[in-house]
């Protein structure tokens, strides 16, 4: 669990602990910084904490899997 208690800082409702607020993709490489503390500077940094945050041993990505994952982002 996070320490970072999100949306029920602002609603005050017990079920919203630990929930957050997703932005749309739409125009992602205009929004920089990222997640809800903007502690992802680019898109890269994105990519790099959930390529660990969704599997415990990491997901392996190929540098031209992260370059053509960072390109349809900067697509959208």
């Amino acid at each position: 669990m996070s320490p970072d208690p999100g949306r029920f800082l602002i609603t005050g409702r017990l079920e919203d602990f630990n929930h957050f607020k997703m932005s749309s993709l739409w125009n992602i490489k205009d929004t920089a910084p990222y997640f809800h503390d903007n502690s992802a500077k680019t898109l890269e940094d994105v990519l790099t904490h959930y390529t660990f945050a969704l599997a415990p041993g990491g997901i392996l990505l190929t540098p031209r899997d992260s370059h053509d994952i960072i390109a349809w982002m900067k697509l959208l």
